[in-house]
């Protein structure tokens, strides 16, 4: 990696704020395009576990209201009620760069236990769900005779993993 100096970022607090914080920018040396962003990374952000310029604590509040809440509009009026102001393309990026986090910690087996974390002698519950549904995304081309966009109509299957701990009457 290469050093292209320091830089001033502001980060998006969970309280609504915002930091500017000077951070030294990274690329690879190979990654110089004409005139284009650089592709590199913060790297002392990210030994903090800054991810997409916000702190930890909002983009878990975001992608946890993403699991609760029905559309990225409902987030976004959470959000404003809250006194921040986020766009639904950033609380898209937030939410699908989270799970995209989430899902490489799962598949390296690295996800940390706190030394009172042991599933001995407990009862543990872990449950699936799933389902079919299917997304309409746009083709490229020409458009139809009645000037409608093309479309794909791929099947998805998204699964949902929920493991937790229950006690002997069967609460968590």
């Amino acid at each position: 990696m290469k050093s292209e100096g320091f830089e001033t970022v502001w980060i998006q607090l969970c309280t609504g704020s915002s930091v500017d914080i000077r951070v030294r920018y990274y690329r690879r040396s190979c990654d110089r395009r004409n005139g284009k962003r650089y592709k590199g990374a913060y790297a002392g952000l990210i030994l903090l576990g800054v991810h997409d310029r916000c702190s930890p604590a909002l983009a878990s509040m975001v992608s946890s209201w993403s699991a609760l809440l029905s559309s990225f509009e409902e987030i976004r009026q959470v959000l404003c009620d809250r006194g921040m102001t986020l766009d639904i393309k950033v609380i898209r990026k937030l939410t699908y760069r989270y799970a995209e986090r989430a899902r490489a910690e799962q598949q390296a087996g690295r996800i940390p236990l706190n030394d009172g974390d042991l599933l001995e002698g407990r009862r543990v519950v872990i449950s699936t769900d799933g389902g079919r549904t299917r997304l309409r995304e746009k083709k490229r081309g020409p458009k139809t005779k009645k000037d409608r966009t093309r479309f794909r109509g791929a099947w998805r299957e998204p699964k949902f993993l929920i493991i937790y701990v229950v006690d002997a009457q069967g609460k968590q």
